[in-house]
This record gives C-alpha cells, structure tokens and sequence, in this order.
C-alpha cells in the first residue's frame, strides 16, 4: 500500500499560495533540447509579466507557440505542459482554467509544427515568427478574452460511432448478465447507517478491482490496475476494517496498486470539482473510493452543493475512474420508518441521481446479518438480500436468499403479488414491489424455465390475476392423453 503524502501535496500547496514546482530540461542537453528550453522559459516570463485580466490570454498564447515548439521534436510535451501549468497556478489562475487553457493551446499550436531545419543554432528562437494553424504568424495573434474553458467539440460524438456501438446490457464491473450492481462508466453508491457493514463490503471490492477475489456476493468483479481509496471518515476505524480484509502476505504484494489518502480532503469538492479526478490522475488511479461522501463536500443537503458533487464525480468518471461511494442515510423516514427509499439516502437528491446504482443496508448498528436493498439499479433489481458479514474476517456472504425459481418449484404457482409476499417480507407488498416480481417471473418465463396463465379483468366472473407454473409442471393441453 502506498501513502497519500505525495500525491496531496500538490493541492495543500496551492491552499497555502505556494507554486508547484518548475521541472527542468530532461535528458542531455543538446542543440534542440536548449531552443526548445529557451523557448519555453521566455513563453513562462511573459506569463508571470502579465498584468491582472490579460494572464489566461497570456498563458494560451504561450501554450499556443509552445506547442509549436513540441510538435517539431525541439520540447518534451510534458515538461512544456507540467510548466505551463505550473505557471498559470503560480499567477493566481484556477486550476481548472489552467488545465483548459494549455490543453487549448497546445493543442491548437501543435497544429502547426517548428520544422528543425527552421531551427536556430543558438539563442532564443523568434517565436512570433512561428506560424498557427490559421497560416498567420504566432506573435499577432491577440487574444482579447480569456479562451473557452473547454473546446467544446472535444466532448461530442458521433451518433454512429458511439451508441450503435452500444451493448444490450451495461458492462459492469460488479455482476454479470441482468443482475448488475456497479456499471462501468456510473457510480455506486453504498448507503447505510453507522456500523451495518459498508467500509467492510467496500473492502471486498477492492480485493476485486486489484484481482484477489473474483466474486464478491456471488457476482463477478472486474479486476482494476489501481485503487485510490479515500479514508475520510474516521480514517483509523477504515484502516482497521481494510486490515481485516488483507492478509500479510497480501499487503506486501501489493506495492502501490492500493493508495490511501489519509483524513479530511484537502478541498471541498463542491468548491473545486476536478479535486477527484485530478487525485486519481496523480496517484494514477482507475478505481476511487470516497469513504465517505459527507467528508467530501459540506451542506450535502443544499441541491447547488448536490449538483457539484455530481459534477465532481462525473469528471472522474470521464477521465476512465470507475467510482464507489459510501454514504449515510437518514435515521427514520418521513413516516417514522427504518430507510427504505431514495429519499432516505441523506443530502440533495442530486446525490443519487447522478449515480449509477445505490444500494442500500438496513438494520441495528453491528447486527451480523443485514438487509440489502438495490433502490436504484442499472439493469434489473438485484435482491432484497439479507448479507451475513463476519467483520473478523472481513467477508460477506448471502444469507438465506428468497430464489423464485426455487419457491415457484416448491409452491407449483404464484401470481406477482404472493412472490412480492415472500420476497421483501411484507403482507402488503407495494405495487413496485408488486411489479418487481412481476418482472422477474416474466423474466423466468422468457428464459423457459416458467410458463403463465393469463389472468383477467374484473366481470362476471370477476377478475383473476396472472398465475405462473415452474416448467415441470407443463399446462395440460387438448391432444395430450
């Protein structure tokens, strides 16, 4: 396991006002290497000369003749980057404008390559003399507004190239076929009061994503490269929970595949939504745990702080980080009942709705054996199951599964309203429920395993509901003896 020192450093030192700092030639310094660096130092003066209001113009036209500079072979594109960078941040921009700006211009200045042959052997090159994708030169190019903070067109896609290419089903990167719990490319969110077992399914999960387990709950997980796991909530009671999840041997090998950032995030996100994208970037993550989310932005209940959370978490994901969330819920619901609904998951409903999948854990705080609720699901419902969780060994299994393929064998029928009977545990099931089982022995009468009486509707003979049979027990039909 790796620390998260160095990977926070960067943004503890921009709270404090410190530049990041400046990265110097790499490798021998040769005729093209020295333009190239002299290029790039008189482009980071004429930044930090700017005045207040011409700097985020300043910094694009510097990244655009830059970029000239790298697409001729004369400048490494991440030294130039790292500096330009660097630079903005140290003359007081944003680092979101920052990132836009030099992604911009240099991309933009890369368009129209500084040949070698047009090299000077020494000495500053001219760069106004170099030429931009419009075909005139560099130095009159005047920006009078700061440059979009994203190229917009470097979002969209083409119809035909993206969704035909779509799969039926969402791959995931927990379950397989329609019992989905973790979409790639969406959040999920595990919801659940204090001590009913989160930190430790979230532990299962990442022995998944680094390729220890194969299975957590009985479905697949997706092996990852690397886990940034987030400790923000009572971060020594997670390190204890991971403890139990890993044994010696395992955390030795490990290496740096696992990388903790240890207390309280050094930034809101709702205040600076690139935060997580850019720790997953720095410790080169592709899996983000957020443990937990109320230590990740403050007034979770304000839709406005929802909303940017959401962006936070939409960013990560953009860059190719999947995310797991674990987050509380209310104590009791509007009714004085124990949370079973979305709106029992604590804060702005933007929390939920930019996820993927929630899935919720009720019961009394340390009880062995938990509900599990898929509230929000990608494909089709998963459970209700009860989990039993042994926290000495940091495991969770299935506990006593409801199988409707199983009770349709033992009682010959049911109809949608005696299997929501049996499956969420009530007398009075609600008409989702109701139509949550519907679906799923539809589902087993498409795979052949059930067949159906139609019902009907109320009249004469009154109203009959759609009955289902196990396939062993055929319909008896005119012509068989």
């Amino acid at each position: 396991m790796t620390g998260p020192v160095d990977h926070l450093t960067a943004w503890r030192q921009q709270r404090a006002g410190a530049p990041e700092p400046m990265p110097g030639p790499i490798g021998p310094v040769d005729g093209r290497a020295a333009y190239g660096q002299a290029a790039l130092d008189g482009e980071l003066e004429r930044v930090r000369s700017a005045v207040q209001g011409e700097r985020n113009a300043t910094l694009y036209t510097a990244a655009l003749k830059i970029g000239s500079v790298v697409a001729g072979g004369h400048l490494d594109r991440d030294v130039a980057s790292t500096s330009l960078v660097s630079v903005g941040l140290a003359v007081g921009l944003t680092r979101a404008e920052v990132h836009a700006t030099v992604r911009s211009g240099l991309r933009n200045g890369e368009r129209a390559p500084r040949v070698p042959e047009d090299r000077p052997e020494t000495g500053a090159p001219e760069l106004a003399e170099l030429p931009v994708p419009d075909g005139t030169p560099a130095g009159s190019v005047t920006v009078t507004e700061p440059p979009p903070a994203r190229d917009l067109a470097e979002g969209y896609l083409r119809p035909g190239t993206w969704l035909l290419d779509l799969p039926p089903n969402p791959p995931a990167v927990w379950g397989d076929g329609d019992s989905v719990l973790w979409s790639q490319g969406e959040a999920l969110m595990l919801a659940a009061l204090p001590g009913l077992g989160k930190t430790t399914l979230a532990g299962q999960l990442v022995r998944g994503r680094l390729g220890l387990d194969e299975h957590v709950l009985e479905l697949p997980v997706l092996e990852g490269k690397r886990v940034l796991y987030l400790c923000m909530d009572r971060p020594q009671q997670i390190a204890r929970s991971l403890l139990r999840a890993f044994d010696r041997d395992e955390i030795e090998h490990l290496g740096d595949r696992l990388v903790l950032g240890w207390g309280p995030p050094p930034a809101d996100v709702a205040r600076h939504p690139e935060l997580f994208a850019e720790l997953c970037a720095s410790a080169q993550a592709d899996t983000l745990v957020v443990d937990s989310v109320k230590d990740a932005a403050l007034k979770l209940t304000d839709d406005e702080v929802g909303a940017t959370y959401n962006r936070a978490r939409q960013l990560a994901i953009t860059a190719g980080v999947e995310v797991l969330e674990l987050h509380h819920l209310v104590k009791r619901n509007a009714e004085g009942k124990p949370p079973s609904s979305l709106a029992d998951v604590y804060g702005s409903a933007w929390l939920t709705a930019g996820a993927g999948s929630v899935v919720v854990l009720t019961g009394e705080p340390g009880d062995p054996i938990v509900r599990a609720l898929h509230l929000k699901q990608p494909r089709e419902p998963w459970g209700p199951m009860w989990l039993a969780h042994d926290h000495a060994r940091g495991r969770t299994a299935v506990h006593n599964r409801v199988d409707l393929l199983d009770l349709l064998a033992r009682t010959g029928i049911q109809t949608a309203t005696s299997a929501a009977t049996v499956l969420y545990e009530t007398e009075r099931p609600s008409r989702a429920q109701v139509e949550k089982a519907r679906r799923a022995l539809e589902r087993l009468e498409r795979n052949g395993l059930a067949w159906s009486e139609p019902g009907r509707p109320g009249g004469e003979g009154g109203s009959a509901a759609t009955r289902w049979h196990p396939t062993s027990r055929p319909p008896f039909t005119e012509g068989d003896t």
